[in-house]
């Protein structure tokens, strides 16, 4: 998800607001005819949903409520390792090449060579915004080699 700066994110607002009612006016009139387009108004969004919070489906409250973790039930953490690092669910284990995985390794510390390098163009006011991968090489690296076949 994208951030929107400042009244951007009202006018985004002001958008979905007028998308939705304008698919609730096209489904009113292929449900009931043309004649009842004229009885629909436009109303406001009713649906109680944020869409400033950085998702879409949050809901919306007005009391003011602390969270202490001891009382919420968290969210569950996909984990294919365990602790040691063996495979907890072998059914998971990816079966990479050695020529593959030397091919990772290589494109990984390329990708830290090439941080190096554009990090410091934008320090230099070459290039206008660069954020590095430094401590994260393996993130894109593997996320790309999931989708390789």
């Amino acid at each position: 998800m994208f951030r929107l700066p400042g009244h951007s994110r009202t006018l985004y607002g002001l958008c979905r607001s007028f998308i939705n009612q304008a698919s609730k006016r096209q489904q009113s009139l292929s449900t009931n005819g043309p004649a009842a387009t004229s009885k629909v108004a436009i109303e406001p969004n009713t649906s109680k949903m944020s869409i400033f919070s950085g998702h879409i489906k949050g809901s919306i409250t007005n009391t003011l409520e602390f969270v202490r973790p001891e009382n919420i039930t968290p969210l569950p953490i996909y984990q294919v390792l365990d602790p040691d690092g063996a495979v907890t669910d072998k059914s998971h284990e990816p079966d990479f090449t050695n020529d593959h995985l030397v091919k990772m390794y290589h494109d990984m510390t390329l990708l830290n060579v090439l941080d190096r390098i554009l990090y410091e163009s934008q320090r230099q006011g070459r290039i206008s915004f660069y954020m590095t991968n430094f401590g994260e090489e393996a993130t894109p690296i593997g996320s790309a080699a999931a989708l390789n076949p």
